[in-house]
């Protein structure tokens, strides 16, 4: 889907089998029946946006990904050029000198005539999304979009961004990604400012933004890896107005983007993904577990180094066990993830209250953790003067057994607990109670344990002895004959 953009997507607007997911339910059917149906199925698009959240939300996996400004780019050109070949089937297409102008938006590049600069990025977790952008006043462009998202196989995955951050001190992950709904946003301080300082244009190239989220693996390409996100992106800048004096600019667009993760797991998924079997399999993911290994250790550069290793692998197998074309794969999904290894972001400051990229916490700010989410029984969790967790508040989740009473337990008497002796500490460091099933002092019985009493030992002549439910025999269907 996601490693050969254009073809497949030629395919739809020629009424062929359309990328799969979202845009399946849309894409099948033919162009000419398009118009009679396109409401009820873009609300049946949205509520699968909606299902899919929900879905993805029990699979996710933990990826990081990279979006470099050239990438975002890149990709206008690329919508762009999808909305073009779409607009016999599209709604709103309409030609301008920078590309196209779709449901009232369109992307402005520095070269489209217009002075504008790229001001934010907001990786959005699904198409249904857009139409929270618009309001109930443009739900009919909303709908135009999700539209095109659908056809593009544009899918949501699961919330929530757990980290964010750029390259460059000029841009900076807005605190508004740690809140609902969870959406990670790139914003340039001059954004935040009111000046045009580090804003993107399209000669940034070396501008890098990170986001690390939940994802549900199975959105991902199975041929190359990638997966296909959904970007909003807002351009601000001054423009020339017909009397000649310079005019303040927004824009406000939406386009996608496909992203490899940078995770060395991936890379072990990407190995299975593409068939590439033994020997050459078992030996990247040794190199894949390596790797892992001295990541956990903090050793950056060994990791690198086995990371070349894992080059050597696929580039000696290359021509013979792994074909030319997954081998060619491999080796980008190698160097992107060796781009986010090297990954450097702007160095967080510990004690400013703000959460920063290296921090676990910061003052106030404990990312929606508590002791009971960290494993504690409960307590109070607090940030430390080095933005690490101090777990000293947490009250430790009780461990029955070690003969020590902590919270939570009514007796724990180490190896001596029992759920068969009589009075004896019962084996979830509960006291021996009535209706635990063993007969205890001042108890006749419990439950269907009589301690081997009947009638007669109770001095009747017969009848059926029962115990009730405080622990007292219960001598109602005990008899003694007439004589």
């Amino acid at each position: 889907m996601h490693g050969s953009f254009g073809a497949k997507e030629a395919k739809v607007a020629a009424g062929a089998a359309p990328p799969r997911r979202s845009g399946a339910a849309f894409a099948s059917r033919s162009v000419s029946g398009v118009e009679k149906t396109v409401k009820r199925l873009l609300a049946t698009l949205v509520l699968l946006g909606i299902l899919g959240t929900a879905s993805a939300a029990a699979r996710a996996a933990q990826y990081t990904f990279l979006l470099g400004s050239e990438k975002v780019f890149e990709s206008i050109e690329r919508f762009d050029a999808f909305l073009a070949a779409h607009s016999s089937t599209l709604r709103g297409v309409v030609a301008i000198p920078a590309g196209v102008k779709y449901a009232g938006r369109y992307c402005v590049k520095p070269s489209g005539g217009e002075n504008l600069s790229l001001a934010e990025i907001v990786v959005l977790d699904s198409a249904a999304s857009v139409a929270r952008e618009f309001g109930s006043r443009g739900r009919r462009n909303a709908d135009r979009i999700a539209q095109a998202m659908g056809l593009a196989a544009v899918d949501a995955w699961a919330p929530p961004a757990l980290l964010a951050d750029s390259s460059t001190s000029e841009w900076v992950a807005d605190a508004t990604w740690a809140d609902p709904p969870y959406l990670p946003h790139f914003q340039a301080q001059g954004l935040l400012e009111g000046s045009s300082v580090g804003f993107l244009t399209e000669g940034d190239a070396g501008t890098v933004f990170r986001f690390t989220i939940n994802v549900d693996p199975g959105l991902a390409d199975p041929a190359t890896g990638f997966f296909r996100f959904l970007l909003k992106l807002r351009a601000k800048g001054e423009t020339a107005s017909k009397r000649g004096k310079p005019k303040t600019k927004e824009r406000t667009c939406f386009t996608f983007v496909d992203l490899r993760p940078v995770d060395p797991p991936a890379l072990g998924a990407l190995v299975d993904s593409l068939g590439i079997s033994d020997p050459p399999a078992s030996l990247l993911h040794r190199k894949i577990e390596r790797i892992l290994t001295q990541l956990a250790r903090g050793n950056v550069d060994t990791a690198l180094e086995i990371l070349g290793e894992f080059v050597g692998v696929v580039g000696a197998n290359a021509g013979g066990r792994i074909d030319p074309v997954r081998g060619r794969v491999l080796l980008e999904a190698v160097l992107d993830t060796q781009r986010g290894l090297t990954f450097v972001p702007s160095f967080p400051t510990c004690g400013n209250s703000k959460r920063e990229i290296g921090e676990a916490c910061d003052g106030a700010d404990l990312a929606g953790q508590t002791c009971e989410s960290l494993g504690f029984h409960s307590g109070v969790l607090s940030c430390g003067p080095d933005c690490v967790f101090s777990t000293a508040g947490c009250v430790p989740l009780p461990v029955c057994g070690n003969g020590v009473v902590e919270v939570g337990e009514e007796c724990d008497n180490g190896p001596n607990n029992s759920d068969r002796e009589p009075d004896a500490c019962r084996r979830d460091c509960r006291e021996a109670f009535c209706g635990d099933g063993v007969v205890d002092l001042l108890e006749d019985c419990d439950g269907r344990n009589l301690d081997g009493s009947s009638c007669r030992e109770e001095g009747w002549e017969g009848g059926t002895l029962r115990c009730d439910d405080e622990c007292f025999f219960d001598e109602d269907g005990c008899f003694d004959r007439d004589f």
